[in-house]
């Protein structure tokens, strides 16, 4: 049996293939697709993983990544190709299903509706996974992951250094996921039986509010932190007033008001029913990420 994961120098990638090789598949029955030659960490190519390279632009580059693989995981393709990201995406799935390719996996973003305030960066979500549903691969499993962990430390590091957790999503909960366990509920899926045709919503153990964030990077890091709520008009100003680059102040207001509306309060146990162990809390996330929360390292040239 032949894994493909997509995606090889990203996190989800990197983390599907090392618990991939944790499950006891072994380390040369997988291959890492990457756009990036040199992306693909050194100690998974010492310990025998194959890399390919392939863009999700080229689909005769991704027919010849995927050939002679049974089990694929396609990982999505990030915000800045937005407005491309279905046909990236259908050119990873028609090239796997070309392949011969009999199992493929693909993460998404749970509960999008028209009126996400995400825009098309979140319809690009439910367009992809009917182009899955839709292929005529023989199985097939989507993975609705929720908001991860470890994109909460900038926002620690901003509020570490301005005393306060900006926000605009008023009273809303989000149940944040770690990068591990979801790469943990992908190997599972791509290497047990009995996940064919199914969507699952991913989550951490536990809903927090911002307010309840706001109080946890204050007890870990030992600073003063307010949570301060603003107007979806004041919040993108405001994040450039406090020095966030854009575009990141939209996309973070955007996300906020999701959250606000309800868009990502679900509360599941999928990791522990598809991996037998527990989800991680964030706490030890944001403990483990304590000294670069509160030294955190310049960008080049600063």
């Amino acid at each position: 049996m032949k894994y493909a994961v997509t995606g090889a120098g990203g996190f989800l990638g990197r983390s599907t293939i090392e618990q991939l090789i944790e499950r006891g598949v072994p380390a040369s029955d997988i291959v890492a697709v990457t756009r990036r030659p040199g992306a693909v960490d050194e100690s998974l190519v010492a310990q025998g993983v194959e890399v390919r390279i392939a863009d999700f632009m080229d689909p005769p580059a991704l027919r010849e990544a995927f050939t002679g693989v049974d089990r694929v995981f396609i990982t999505t393709v990030t915000y800045e190709t937005t407005g491309l990201r279905v046909e990236q995406h259908s050119n990873a799935i028609y090239a796997a299903r070309d392949a011969g390719a009999t199992r493929v996996v693909l993460p998404s973003m749970p509960k999008v509706d028209e009126n996400h305030p995400t825009g098309a960066y979140a319809l690009e979500y439910p367009a992809s996974e009917k182009v899955l549903r839709e292929s005529g691969i023989p199985e097939w499993t989507v993975l609705q992951n929720g908001p991860y962990s470890e994109f909460l430390i900038p926002r620690a590091m901003l509020a570490a250094a301005t005393g306060e957790l900006a926000s605009n999503a008023g009273d809303g909960r989000t149940a944040p996921v770690t990068h591990a366990d979801c790469a943990a509920v992908a190997a599972a899926v791509l290497t047990d039986d009995g996940h064919a045709g199914k969507t699952y919503v991913v989550t951490g153990p536990q809903l927090y509010t911002q307010a309840e964030l706001a109080e946890l990077f204050a007890d870990v890091t030992g600073k003063p932190i307010k949570h301060v709520e603003y107007s979806d008009d004041d919040m993108t100003p405001h994040m450039l007033h406090v020095g966030l680059p854009s575009p990141f102040p939209i996309l973070m207001k955007r996300h906020l008001k999701a959250v606000r509306l309800g868009y990502f309060d679900d509360l599941t146990t999928v990791v522990e029913d598809v991996t037998g162990r527990p989800a991680q809390p964030l706490r030890p996330v944001i403990e483990a990420a304590r000294d670069e929360i509160l030294n955190p390292t310049p960008p080049p040239g600063a």
